[in-house]
């Protein structure tokens, strides 16, 4: 059986699940949504929250690039170099497709 625990929040600021304000505490839903963003953090080559900047969340940016096929604008320009674009390709369906489950699995 598995089973949700919920803590008290603790996190750092663009790696947090958005919405455990919602529900008052972190759940291993919160785990899922904060990979998603490590994965997109490594695929941009930039942090997921830059202070100051007006684009400073990566989570909606990656997913605003994905959602309209223009991540060659967001993705770290080193690993067009260093990776075979079905590899690259490959890396960025599987990084939405953890952000899409976690939308999911918290509208059920």
């Amino acid at each position: 059986m598995e089973q949700d625990v919920l803590c008290e929040p603790v996190g750092t600021i663009g790696y947090v699940d958005p919405a455990i304000e919602k529900i008052g505490g972190a759940s291993t839903k919160s785990d899922i949504y904060s990979f998603g963003v490590v994965l997109f953090e490594i695929l941009c080559g930039r942090n997921a929250f830059i202070e100051n900047e007006a684009k400073r969340f990566l989570a909606p940016l990656a997913k605003y690039h994905y959602e309209n096929n223009t991540l060659e604008d967001v993705i770290d320009p080193n690993l067009w170099k260093q990776i075979f674009a079905r590899s690259l390709l490959t890396y960025t369906n599987i990084a939405y497709v953890v952000k899409i489950f976690w939308e999911r699995i918290w509208n059920t």
